[in-house]
């Protein structure tokens, strides 16, 4: 009975000092949130052969000072609009290319921080290339301790990371960018993807109706592009419409992004038609048409 008391105690003390813990890092978490690296995306213009200059803000709007470190990489993007630092570089990837004037510093509360960067650009060069500023910031610091176990001098320290996308352009007459749309989809219960390499996976929420379309950038240069999907029914009436988007809407060269669209009613069994107007930047312009039927919450062409 003793040791059954006991026990009870020892998972009574360890329930306790867990409770404790998951509240000191939920209260260092959120005081790791109000470190802000702005803009989120820097596009600057250098000609070939020269340097350019560019500047970031970073903010510390916590209580606490914030050591910090800076780094600058190659970027790539997944076709979800996710970015990161590919492993071995990237083929317009200009991370190498930068220098950043500070490189460690500790930014005290509720201060921010003007950092610098230049960037050389070779002469060989045309179209645009693509780099990423990561920061990293090291927060609160929680001290551990506990009964029988030896913790002395323990602690967890929290770290948080903020990214900037640089998106440079270096001028030439060959510059451009060339949208390749691939297989469209059109999903009259909603579509919600298991995984972002494989966006012809067929799973079904109770969302309304939604249209994915792969777009590639067969050009040298970075674009936006967005647009608008309308649904209509076979006797010609509208049955809605939706913004066609990726994220912010950059398609940089070599890769392909998910524009989606999604509307807020479903489709039910008959005939449709579907129409796309997708425009540039560059003031460039795809309008297209496609009939497609609806049965038993299939679609076929």
């Amino acid at each position: 009975m003793k040791s059954t008391v006991k026990r009870y105690h020892a998972i009574v003390h360890l329930l306790a000092y867990l409770l404790v813990f998951v509240v000191c890092l939920l209260t260092a978490a959120s005081a790791q949130a109000v470190m802000q690296l702005i803009p989120p995306v820097q596009e600057i213009q250098v000609q070939r052969g020269r340097t350019g200059t560019f500047t970031l803000t970073i903010i510390n709007d916590g209580d606490e000072d914030v050591p910090c470190a800076f780094s600058a990489h190659d970027l790539d993007i997944s076709i979800d609009g996710r970015p990161f630092i590919p492993e071995g570089g990237s083929e317009r990837g200009c991370g190498q290319w930068i220098e950043l004037e500070t490189t460690e510093c500790i930014i005290k509360a509720h201060e921010s921080l003007l950092l610098q960067g230049t960037i050389t650009v070779p002469k060989a060069t045309d179209g645009g290339y693509y780099a990423l500023i990561k920061g990293t910031f090291v927060g609160t610091t929680i001290p551990l301790s506990g009964e029988k176990v030896n913790l002395k001098d323990s602690v967890i320290s929290l770290e948080s990371q903020a990214i900037v996308a640089v998106l440079l352009t270096v001028p030439s007459s060959r510059n451009k960018a060339v949208l390749v749309p691939d297989t469209l989809f059109v999903y009259p219960r909603g579509e919600e993807k298991k995984s972002s390499a494989d966006v012809s996976l067929d799973f079904r929420s109770k969302e309304g109706w939604s249209v994915l379309m792969p777009v590639r950038n067969d050009g040298n240069i970075h674009t936006r592009a967005s647009g608008q999907v309308s649904i209509w029914s076979e006797s010609g009436m509208r049955i809605g419409s939706a913004p066609f988007q990726a994220g912010r809407g950059y398609i940089l060269p070599g890769k392909t992004r998910n524009l989606t669209a999604t509307g807020e009613s479903v489709l039910s069994d008959g005939y449709y038609m579907l129409r796309i107007a997708l425009q540039t930047t560059e003031r460039f312009s795809m309008t297209n048409s496609f009939p497609f039927a609806v049965y038993q919450g299939e679609v076929y062409p």
